[in-house]
């Protein structure tokens, strides 16, 4: 069991976290439904792409030998014998020194070697005539030639989007085995919780981790069971917790993994049989979090603050789920991205930060700016801050320009900013460094 007062770094405790994530057991599904979802097999092409030569243009498939004499002064002249739409099975022979009208798409015919597009030829009476020679293998796709059979179109692990189900779809796939998602259970804790859509009464807040949880959890494709707001009772959370275990792959809990009276989870997590992995990470804002599995079962206990839930859901929660779901190592976590920082900081060593920042893109580079009012209770800036600004716990100071690491928040946009060239609103660029001393 972890102890209360001891904390594992930020690197540990997400090595824990990821030690028990395994990936589910996959599942099959609909096309249809498969969207987002990650491919756990391989698919491969089941016939040539195209299958069969076509042609590229609206026009008349021909034989180019018979154009060979073609010129502005010497025009050769085709007869028109029939036509091949798209979709005809036709197995209309070509005769010498003529033409067949053809679509779009429609199979070019036997002893065809070329198409020609009709804006390039003049027709009347049942004839083309032609003032330039046709190349072999003009505006013909050849069979084959995109994808030949048996090659392969997808590979596990790729995050299916529109254009892959269309691969899939060609392939003759109506059904494909996935990664399957996760049930994740919500559960938030607090006597002084009302639902975010009342109003509250004396010393009463609005739940809004409730709707925040659930957001990020549809944000990555998942709808979440019917959260629980639970009373700060130990008996209360061990019914309700014990009941998520048993439907969820992942139980999510807000509140009550703090040092307080009130604060039962840690309490209530034994009671279920719950093992603890750990209770506290050097980290700021979301020190108390708590990681405990049940069985095969993951147990995030997450702070009450908002501002810490949602800095522990992207850190810790999504990667886990992420894995769980078959997605590759390089899709867990947020993207990270270097960025100089506008304003010199300073911090205590010993915590690694979690800094809420505007990240805009200049003709150098990233810019963060740290956003003002970086206390757990403030949440005003939600509304600017894309991305936070991840400062060591060894760190003790940065100064103004320096390169700090970024990680962006999904769907992030970067607004474009003018900066100079070489510098920063002014200032020269500085490099990453701890202080020498400590600064309060």
């Amino acid at each position: 069991m972890g102890k209360q007062g001891f904390l594992i770094s930020v690197d540990e405790a997400r090595r824990k976290v990821l030690d028990r994530a395994l990936p589910l057991p996959p599942t099959a599904m609909a096309l249809e439904d498969a969207l987002g979802h990650v491919l756990a097999e391989e698919i491969s092409a089941t016939t040539d792409m195209p299958p069969f030569d076509a042609s590229a243009m609206d026009g008349f498939a021909l034989r180019s030998e018979d154009t060979k004499r073609a010129g502005a002064e010497t025009p050769v002249s085709l007869s028109v014998q029939g036509v091949i739409r798209a979709g005809d099975a036709s197995a209309l022979a070509l005769a010498r020194s003529a033409a067949i009208r053809i679509m779009t798409g429609a199979v070019v015919p036997p002893l065809a070697d070329a198409v020609v597009e009709k804006e390039a030829v003049e027709e009347h009476d049942g004839r083309i005539l032609l003032r330039a020679p046709v190349p072999p293998a003009n505006h013909i796709r050849r069979r084959g030639s995109d994808v030949p059979c048996g090659r392969r179109l997808l590979a596990p692990g790729h995050v299916l989007d529109a254009p892959s189900l269309f691969l899939a779809a060609a392939s003759g796939r109506s059904r494909l085995t996935v990664g399957r998602r996760p049930r994740v259970s919500m559960i938030v804790t607090g006597d002084e919780l009302v639902p975010f859509s009342e109003t509250p009464g004396a010393a009463q807040i609005r739940d809004v981790n409730s709707p925040l949880i659930g957001a990020f959890l549809r944000e990555m494709g998942i709808d979440p069971e019917p959260g629980s707001v639970v009373r700060d009772s130990a008996d209360d959370l061990a019914v309700v917790l014990g009941r998520s275990i048993r439907q969820s792959e992942v139980v999510i809990l807000s509140g009550g993994v703090s040092a307080g009276d009130y604060d039962v989870v840690r309490e209530v997590l034994k009671r279920v049989g719950a093992q603890e992995l750990f209770a506290g990470v050097s980290q700021k804002p979301g020190k108390p979090m708590t990681f405990a599995v049940a069985d095969s079962k993951l147990i995030f206990g997450l702070p009450g603050n908002p501002i810490a839930v949602l800095v522990c859901l992207y850190e810790y929660v999504r990667p886990a789920v992420q894995r769980m779901m078959g997605f590759p190592e390089g899709n867990w976590f947020l993207q990270e991205s270097p960025a100089r920082i506008t304003e010199s900081i300073t911090k205590k060593a010993g915590r690694t930060h979690f800094l809420r920042a505007c990240v805009e893109q200049s003709e150098n580079g990233l810019v963060a700016e740290i956003l003002e009012g970086q206390e757990s209770y403030q949440v005003s800036n939600l509304a600017r801050a894309n991305a936070w600004v991840v400062l060591d716990a060894d760190l003790r100071a940065v100064t103004k320009g320096s390169l700090v690491r970024a990680h962006l928040l999904p769907g992030a946009r970067l607004r474009s900013i003018a900066v100079e060239a070489g510098k920063l609103r002014g200032r020269d660029m500085g490099r990453l460094h701890p202080a020498g001393g400590e600064i309060a």
